[in-house]
């Protein structure tokens, strides 16, 4: 008869006290916008992307938010956009650390 190995009370404790990283980006290509003037920073579709995401985390205790980029008015057919290339270097930088990343996007990528 095999013998199950015991897990101790540390192990245990760190598997249901496990945070993630994450980084939220959102997106919106020139064309889907709707900033008509300078005075308004951002796009309502990008602001409701945020929302929305934001909303969705309230409640996750084990997701800890360290950025929010936004890439208002560039094309998802390429990745040459500003915020999604400081996304890119947050993962890196938080995979170098050793800690779990996760992304949560919308529109990351087009075609």
């Amino acid at each position: 008869m095999r013998r199950l190995q015991k897990s101790t009370t540390q192990d245990m404790y760190q598997n249901i006290n496990k945070i993630y990283h994450a980084v939220i980006y959102v997106r919106l290509s020139k064309e889907d916008g709707d900033i008509s003037s300078s005075a308004k920073l951002e796009s309502n579709s990008i602001s409701n992307q945020k929302a929305l995401i934001l909303d969705f985390l309230k409640d996750k205790k084990d997701i800890e938010v360290v950025s929010v980029r936004v890439d208002d008015g560039y094309s998802g057919s390429n990745f040459e956009r500003p915020a999604f290339q400081a996304m890119l270097e947050d993962m890196v930088s938080m995979i170098m650390r050793s800690s779990w990343y996760m992304t949560i996007s919308l529109q990351i990528y087009r075609n």
